[in-house]
């Protein structure tokens, strides 16, 4: 079966770099090859506070600081409308400026058809690579499940 196998192949994450909420530039690189990483694409209508993922990762922020994880949440929110929020510092907000989504269309994060960026949710490991398929960052399927069997966690529906 050749399935699970092409499932597990890992490549080089795409790098990138945006402004966060102080309006500080954070590159992917800096931490990549160091940490252990989520980055989460999350729907800036909505906003960080709101965001399931990044609520349920927030639950978790002392496993996540003790496993060595940082976060990189990405959306076309503007730095001063992700001010407000109240995340642990490994927690990094980035703006990927609408109309052009560079980062999005770069991990695959947006519909052509809809002209509408995606939510996903990645894993980048402490070497640097990524889930993919064709070498294309593959989000993860049940981002709750798989980020608390990373931390060492178990899954259930009330820590959702």
């Amino acid at each position: 079966n050749n399935g699970p196998a092409e499932r597990e192949n890992r490549s080089p994450a795409p790098d990138f770099e945006a402004l966060d909420k102080d309006n500080s530039l954070t590159r992917l690189k800096t931490y990549l090859g160091r940490h252990n990483i989520f980055v989460v694409f999350f729907d800036a209508e909505v906003g960080a506070t709101s965001d399931e993922t990044l609520q349920h990762l927030k639950r978790h922020s002392v496993e996540l600081a003790t496993a060595d994880f940082h976060v990189i949440a990405v959306s076309s929110a503007l730095p001063q409308q992700n001010r407000g929020t109240d995340f642990p510092q490994e927690f990094h907000l980035v703006t990927d400026p609408a109309p052009i989504w560079k980062i999005h269309r770069e991990w695959g994060c947006f519909d052509d058809q809809t002209e509408r960026p995606q939510q996903a949710v990645f894993h980048i490991d402490r070497a640097g690579n990524v889930l993919s398929e064709n070498d294309e960052p593959v989000p993860l399927t049940n981002p709750d499940e798989q980020i608390d069997a990373l931390l060492g966690l178990s899954h259930s529906a009330d820590s959702i």
